[in-house]
């Protein structure tokens, strides 16, 4: 939830610093100003056509004084920006601090519950053979998961380079919805509403309020949808919002999937789940490899934007989103849940570090796709992440019996 309100954050502490200095936020700026102080772009124009939409006045001759300009300003929104997240974290740590007494009791390390009657009667000890075949099995699931951040996280890196080069810096009323948190959010509760209005089980008064916030919500969404202008321009950090929107409208529809599985007896095991993940992975990357195809590579584009007739729409980025999001929700919580199971209880605290070891090695990996974004084919760097993540289902399914042995 708060990842949902973060880009939206950004962008507005960002704007309000620009807007002191007179200037609005505009994603090409930045980029091309780095590469025309530092002497690498061949052609100003488009620098200078969107320099002077921020201010009229600004010719070839001031041109550079204008990039560092904007530099320094956006670089001061960045520190406040920052600033945010750490007043953020302040607050988080007071919380975590004021309130320890409602979670003291169970906050135990396995030294303490060692001394503890009831846990000496539900300990179980493990042979050193069962201990080396669980460590075994969480290095392997660790091994998988590496890829999977890999590739999901690019959408910090190449899926917002797409963005912002080849997908439409302008939107109609219904796509905008999607872009603003402010519209979105009102549509979303308005519909909880309607489910706990139309859920038999629930009471009297929880149907009635349901059914209320229903009303109150629906209004609020349709006086924001009709706040719109024809276009409305939206920048490509807007579409980091999505993953964790999409985070808490599917977790409970994924959650329930699961528990109906588990009352036939038909619910994957976790290091399963984890494989069918990488595989939904590679689906979400087949849809941008599906977009992509036709279009001008970066390294024709040389650092400017695709042409008019390239920019493709954004559904193509909202539908991976969405794909890569459904994946998230069988792979993260369901391999934190599995380390959690099959850690030997001395090791449970390391085995949970190692679960975010992978996360990091996966995150460094990042650059090495982005590495490839001026190289090969737009369409060839997402069949990259496609093959990645195929190999690695293969992989953790070849293991398969081990792992569900070691669960």
């Amino acid at each position: 939830m708060g990842a949902m309100f973060a880009p939206t954050a950004a962008e507005t502490v960002s704007n309000w610093i620009l807007s002191k200095f007179h200037y609005t936020y505009n994603a090409r700026i930045p980029a091309l100003a780095h590469d025309y102080l530092n002497n690498k772009l061949a052609d100003a124009s488009e620098l200078l056509a969107v320099s002077q939409l921020q201010d009229a006045s600004v010719t070839l001759q001031t041109l550079g004084q204008f990039a560092q300009n904007y530099i320094n300003a956006l670089s001061r929104s960045y520190h406040y920006a920052f600033g945010v997240a750490c007043v953020s974290l302040i607050i988080s740590m007071l919380i975590f601090w004021g309130f320890r007494k409602y979670y003291k009791s169970a906050d135990l390390t396995e030294k303490q519950k060692s001394k503890s009657e009831e846990h000496k009667a539900q300990m179980v000890i493990l042979t050193a053979e069962q201990v080396k075949e669980r460590l075994i099995a969480l290095g392997l699931v660790f091994f998988v998961v590496i890829f999977f951040w890999m590739s999901f996280h690019q959408n910090g890196l190449c899926m917002t380079y797409f963005a912002r080069d080849y997908t439409v810096p302008g939107v109609g009323h219904f796509t905008n919805l999607f872009f603003d948190l402010f519209g979105l959010l009102p549509i979303f509760i308005a519909i909880i509403g309607l489910v706990l209005f139309f859920r038999k089980s629930n009471s009297r008064v929880t149907r009635i309020s349901g059914l209320v916030a229903f009303f109150i919500f629906a209004l609020l969404a349709y006086l924001r949808f009709n706040s719109y202008s024809e276009v409305n321009p939206f920048t490509p950090q807007k579409f980091q919002h999505f993953n964790p929107f999409f985070i808490v409208a599917l977790t409970p529809i994924v959650v329930g999937i699961f528990g109906y599985l588990n009352r036939k007896g038909k619910e994957p095991s976790a290091p399963r789940k984890i494989g069918i993940g990488m595989l939904i992975t590679a689906a979400g990357f087949l849809i941008l490899v599906w977009g992509s195809l036709g279009l001008p590579s970066p390294r024709e584009l040389g650092g400017h934007v695709a042409p008019a007739d390239s920019l493709v729409s954004p559904y193509w980025l909202i539908s991976t989103y969405f794909i890569l999001t459904v994946a998230e929700l069988f792979l993260s919580p369901m391999g934190i849940s599995f380390v959690s199971k099959v850690a030997p209880p001395q090791y449970k605290g390391t085995m949970q570090g190692g679960w975010f070891a992978a996360t990091a090695l996966g995150n460094y990996l990042v650059g090495v796709i982005g590495y490839f974004w001026g190289i090969v084919p737009l369409w060839g760097l997402w069949t990259i992440l496609v093959v990645c993540c195929l190999l690695s289902a293969a992989f953790i399914f070849s293991v398969m019996k081990r792992l569900e042995r070691a669960t």
